[in-house]
């Protein structure tokens, strides 16, 4: 497999799963889905593994960065520099 194509499809992994489905064995099938379309020397089963954990790894910190983000712009940290007058 060459060796950008394990980024490729982490990246094409965490965009449809960002929308649809999280759960390992979906992912694992959406992966194995886009691995038949592409004539590309298909990866081995660690390798397969290895993407399947880094695209939800990687949703994971993004979907916590969201909510992060969220949480500080919307003003629902609590100010606690008020309870100490």
């Amino acid at each position: 497999m060459h060796e950008d194509r394990p980024v490729e499809l982490v990246s094409h992994l965490v965009d449809v799963i960002r929308h649809d489905e999280r759960r390992e064995g979906q992912v694992r099938a959406e992966l194995l889905r886009q691995i038949r379309a592409d004539p590309t020397e298909p990866p081995t089963a660690a390798q397969v593994n290895a993407i399947t954990r880094s695209a939800l790894h990687r949703l994971l910190g993004d979907v916590l960065d969201r909510v992060r983000r969220r949480t500080l712009c919307g003003g629902l940290v609590a100010d606690n520099s008020k309870k100490r007058e």
